[in-house]
């Protein structure tokens, strides 16, 4: 697991604002036998998997399947202001339900060059809250791909495909859209040494999208983009990273993406670092080219609820996000055991995308649906549509994280972010949008250890209360506070044979009743126990 903090569009293209996290599973010849997991606990969870691995010469190969189902959590009978919720507003969760299926097989050329093939299938069922509407999935939602890439030692190209499809069902008015989106991509990236100081990692990348979404008004758009990055080890205690990235999206242009960063190790165990990177985030299908009517539900009067029409409406103007990231760290290692981190960011996003109010109801406007004079109409109140605009934003915080490796093998790990109140400038003051404002302070505390077949783990995670609007933006009734919370999370297992293990977790072990989203479920503790069967065949 790779991950990269702050504006990082050099190697990465679109959407790599803030951070990336990049996961490489195992190869099948590294994962050779039989896994079966299962496990149940509280709220319903029932999980079960498997996974078979072989090889055999320069073929090796893997499939899996699991199936995973958790209970709905409750939910509060208010909406994030305060008010009673009331007739679509007051819906109950489903159940979540998530099958998945993959496979992969690898042929071997040599030691060193390999091709490897994927296919896989992901389901899902449960809620979806966005900006424009609150969505319930259908069961018959999924996601699959197949992946095609080849491997040599200073070559890597990539060609995949994914695509996206079910029924999403609006909870206000019930309304089914059905959705399909397809993203062909084809990625290729090499790298080679000039010298003894510079490693030059190169490449490019070209995706096309094909989506049948409803609301949408234009079903296609193409993107293709070419970086190169050299990293110069100038001087023992001094390296630098230079790169840029060169992308043009067929709705929004060209945009130019440079990364700088320096690394000082004045001693072999204490590095400095700073950087400064800009990253882009092309505007979505959705915000270019939505033409949606749909309604909310007003309560008016006891018993007398009335859906109010309302539209949203996609931007084919708007710009690209822009964001510009500058970021300093230390890292050391003190007294063999602890490994001491420490970072300060600041991130500017220059054009950042926002759904806000366009059109309000009056007395000369009234809605349609409307049941008393027009005159009752309230003034400024009632959103007729929203659409999206550029605004700005800028984000800026510090990180420290202190981990340690005890002896009689067990380690610990203590975190604290502080980041603070965003800031919105406005592209149109008269309709002004309103904006989510993440907790000020976290503080993560963890202990772990292995005593023979034992291994268990206790985190107890604080996270600072949080404001939140980005469910149905528009409506102020859905804009709020979630409280601060904390909770203990364990973790046991026991290795009663080389091959069977019986492991024990629990989430917010003191049941805690945490809202971690103004509009989201109540979570309480969640108790399981699994059992893992590994069956191992020598590579």
């Amino acid at each position: 697991m790779e991950i990269l903090h702050g504006p990082a569009s050099v190697i990465w293209g679109s959407n790599a604002l803030s951070a990336v996290i990049n996961l490489r599973t195992k190869s099948p010849r590294e994962l050779q036998g039989l896994r079966l997991s299962v496990g149940m606990g509280e709220r319903g969870v029932a999980f079960g998997g498997l996974r078979w691995a072989q090889a055999a010469g320069k073929v090796s190969y893997k499939v899996s399947a699991s199936l995973y189902h958790h209970d709905p959590w409750p939910r509060k009978a208010t909406l994030p202001d305060g008010s009673p919720a009331v007739g679509p507003l007051a819906y109950e969760n489903p159940d979540f339900r998530q099958p998945k299926a993959d496979a992969r097989l690898d042929y071997d050329v040599d030691a060193s060059h390999r091709w490897s093939f994927r296919l896989g299938y992901g389901g899902t069922s449960g809620m979806l809250f966005n900006a424009d509407l609150p969505l319930e999935f259908d069961r018959s939602t999924y996601m699959s791909f197949g992946d095609v890439s080849y491997t040599a030692p200073s070559f890597e190209t990539r060609v995949y495909w994914t695509r996206s499809a079910g029924r999403l069902r609006s909870t206000l008015d019930r309304t089914l859209y059905p959705f399909r989106a397809d993203f062909p991509t084809a990625e290729i990236t090499a790298h080679r040494a000039l010298g003894i100081k510079h490693l030059v990692v190169y490449g490019g990348s070209a995706r096309f999208d094909f989506f049948d979404v409803t609301g949408l008004t234009e079903n296609t758009r193409h993107e293709f983009g070419g970086f190169v990055e050299d990293q110069m080890f100038l001087h023992p205690k001094l390296t630098v990273n230079a790169g840029v990235r060169v992308d043009r999206v067929q709705t929004s242009g060209a945009a130019v993406s440079p990364r700088l960063s320096l690394v000082v190790k004045p001693l072999p165990e204490h590095a400095f670092r700073v950087s400064v990177s800009r990253a882009f985030r092309a505007p979505t299908p959705v915000e270019n080219f939505l033409a949606l009517p749909t309604a909310y539900p007003l309560n008016l009067a006891p018993g007398l609820d009335v859906l109010i029409p309302f539209t949203v409406s996609g931007n084919r103007d708007l710009n690209q996000v822009l964001s510009l990231g500058f970021e300093a760290g230390y890292t050391g290692v003190i007294s063999k055991r602890h490994t001491l981190q420490l970072t300060t960011y600041r991130v500017r996003a220059t054009d950042t995308i926002q759904l806000g109010t366009t059109a309000l109801y009056s007395p000369l406007d009234p809605p349609t649906t409307w049941p008393f004079p027009a005159v009752t109409v309230p003034l400024g109140l009632l959103p007729k549509a929203s659409g999206y605009r550029n605004g700005r934003i800028t984000n800026q915080g510090v990180e420290a994280a202190l981990n340690s490796s005890w002896r009689g093998n067990t380690w610990s790990s203590l975190s604290y972010g502080y980041q603070a109140q965003p800031t919105l400038t406005e592209s149109d003051p008269t309709l002004p949008v309103s904006l989510n404002e993440p907790p000020g302070h976290q503080f993560s505390a963890l202990v772990g250890g292995r005593y023979g077949a034992w291994k268990g783990s206790a985190a107890a995670i604080f996270v600072g209360r949080t404001f939140w609007s980005d469910v149905l933006a528009t409506d102020p009734r859905m804009r709020g506070f979630a409280d601060a919370f904390t909770v203990i999370n364990t973790s046991a297992s026991y290795a009663a044979r080389p091959s069977v293990e019986l492991v024990l977790k629990a989430t917010n072990l003191l049941n805690r009743q945490v809202q971690q989203h103004a509009y989201g479920d109540i979570i309480g503790r969640e108790v399981s126990v699994y059992i893992n069967l590994n069956v191992k065949r020598k590579p």
